[in-house]
């Protein structure tokens, strides 16, 4: 009877030692909740900041693009008023008359320049 006696005792003693490990249990099951409620809130930044991210990367791009088409503008509005200069210039030459007043002007211009002697 008393190795029966001392069998059960080994036996409550090793269910109290198992039970003494299982004592932080709790403990542990609270730490583990609140940093899985810590992730939780971590995921949700983190998929707030990449669509605001990606919100961001479409704004730029249409921006960029809008810069891109009033450059282009620009260029083809300062292009038009360049062809439109030359070609009224271009007609004004085409005149006798201009021409003849710039042959006569080029003409006293030349003449009002001193002539050096080559000695």
């Amino acid at each position: 009877m008393s190795s029966s006696r001392t069998a059960k005792m080994d036996t409550i003693n090793l269910e109290i030692t198992e039970l003494e490990t299982l004592r932080d249990l709790p403990a542990i099951a609270v730490g583990l909740f609140e940093t899985k409620r810590e992730n939780v809130v971590l995921e949700a930044e983190l998929a707030e900041l990449l669509e605001r991210n990606k919100l961001l990367g479409e704004v730029k791009v249409k921006l960029d693009d809008a810069v891109r088409k009033a450059g282009e503008k620009k260029i083809a509005e300062r292009r038009a008023l360049v062809d439109s200069i030359m070609a009224g210039v271009m007609t004004e030459l085409k005149e006798s008359k201009l021409q003849g007043r710039i042959l006569k002007q080029a003409l006293a211009d030349l003449e009002r320049v001193p002539v050096q002697s080559q000695l």
